[in-house]
């Protein structure tokens, strides 16, 4: 099945306000709470034939979701690799990557979807979830981790805190921006690039 021109997104804040013959339900909660939306979709008759039901969680296969199967629904995980901090808009997607698995039919769907938002779909084996999501926390947590070191080691100086990440942002966003288009290590710069053993020393 293809998507109709205009699906309309309803964002619903509680599984009873969930209305009959709804085809695509996107769960958006902490991943210890999936099986917990699951089970009370079943309980309260919201899982009807031919349903798309999908999940989040990057960590998470489509098969947390698989009790769902029983009255007809077709199951997928559908995440976003991109960080939230719960005010952004739908913008925030374009050019993200979606790491999917699931049934085949909802797969289909979950790239329509993607590919509709302008995102780029990526179909990860369910064995691999853990790892796939382990490679975004890297890049995610571990840069902000690496970006309040080096503030610490500017305000070491006499630099204000606000003034020391507001001199690395333009360094981090540039260093990302040379990874992204030359690669690596060809986007390493500074003394170990360049032999420079003196600087080294003295850091």
């Amino acid at each position: 099945d293809s998507l109709p021109p205009d699906p309309g997104i309803p964002i619903l804040r509680n599984i009873s306000q969930i209305p009959p013959g709804i085809k695509f339900l996107l769960i958006c909660v902490p991943d210890k709470e999936i099986r917990v939306v699951a089970e009370e979709l079943l309980k309260l008759g919201k899982v009807e034939k031919g349903m798309v039901i999908a999940h989040t969680a990057g960590a998470e296969s489509a098969e947390i979701l698989t009790d769902l199967r029983d009255p007809g629904a077709t199951v997928m995980a559908w995440h976003p690799m991109q960080t939230f901090t719960g005010e952004e808009g739908g913008e925030l997607l374009k050019g993200v990557t979606i790491g999917i698995d699931g049934d085949p039919e909802a797969v289909a769907i979950g790239k329509q979807i993607a590919k509709r938002i302008g995102a780029e779909p990526y179909c990860v084996p369910p064995e691999m979830r853990p790892l796939y999501h382990l490679g975004g926390v890297f890049a995610c947590n571990f840069m902000s981790a690496l970006a309040a070191i080096s503030a610490d080691l500017l305000t070491e100086t006499g630099m204000e805190r606000d003034r020391a990440f507001q001199t690395l942002a333009p360094l981090l966003e540039r260093t990302i921006q040379n990874i992204n288009t030359i690669g690596l290590p060809d986007a390493i710069t500074g003394p170990v690039s360049r032999g420079d053993k003196e600087t080294i020393a003295k850091h």
